[in-house]
């Protein structure tokens, strides 16, 4: 079976371009989701394991279940930056390399080329003059192959959230850059966490932190009655015993 990247590149209908980030599945599918899914499973496992087990005093059992949830908490937080990053790549690719956009440098062009494609680019970049006329200018750059005109008007579209045009073009000359430029748009309002998209109420509930248990209050509590406890028992005790250490919180959950 072809991997992750070959199978996004098949549905799309086009073979997979080299140094190309897979683009995502839906939200419910991401292997981020899932994993969200699973860690909080796992903490309610774990927390219910702690709060059974009578074999440990309460101020254990409450290190348990606290334990427990900042794992959940961390894993939460990684699985996160995990998600959005791959997302950013996806959408960097997309507007760097994917759509014809910025001038369009080949890698080996010679240092001359580089700044003739430049300086084409930037002049008509600047003649951008709005988008009632880029419709006329992107079929004057199509028909003529004037790529320096094409890749400024549609810079200068995505600049400026004209999509109306892009699409338009995309739809006549380009279907790959138009599904391209609608995945780039999906990508944008999910990390930016519109929560008008339906995946993004999905993974807003999943990536939303769990309350926090009871005893992430009470273990302060408990972790000053054992000291009361120790100091106690270290003023009282006899010749030869060892003095009863202090604990902390954090030593607890190290």
């Amino acid at each position: 079976m072809p991997d992750l990247p070959v199978l996004n590149a098949l549905n799309a209908g086009r073979p997979p371009t080299p140094g190309e980030p897979p683009s995502l599945p839906e939200v419910r599918e991401d292997p981020a989701f899932i994993a969200a899914g699973e860690a909080k499973d796992t903490f309610v496992r774990a927390a219910q394991m702690a709060r059974m087990d009578h074999s440990l005093t309460d101020l254990y059992r409450a290190v348990g279940v606290v334990k427990a949830y900042n794992t959940c908490v961390q894993r939460l937080g990684e699985l996160r930056v995990d998600l959005d990053a791959r997302r950013a790549r996806r959408m960097t690719w997309i507007t760097s390399t994917g759509l014809p956009l910025g001038p369009g440098i080949p890698t080996d062009a010679s240092p001359a080329d580089r700044v003739v494609l430049l300086s084409a680019f930037t002049a008509a970049f600047e003649r951008q003059a709005g988008a009632e006329k880029r419709a006329r200018v992107l079929a004057d750059a199509q028909r003529f192959g004037d790529e320096s005109t094409l890749r400024a008007t549609l810079t200068a579209a995505l600049d400026e959230s004209d999509w109306r045009t892009f699409d338009r073009w995309a739809s006549e000359h380009s279907p790959t850059s138009g599904a391209l430029a609608r995945e780039w748009r999906k990508l944008n309002r999910l990390i930016g966490g519109y929560t008008g998209e339906v995946e993004a109420l999905f993974e807003q509930q999943m990536f939303t932190l769990i309350r926090p248990p009871e005893e992430v209050r009470t273990l302060p509590s408990l972790v000053q009655a054992a000291n009361n406890q120790a100091e106690a028992f270290n003023r009282h005790r006899g010749p030869g015993v060892p003095l009863r250490p202090m604990i902390t919180v954090d030593q607890l959950l190290a």
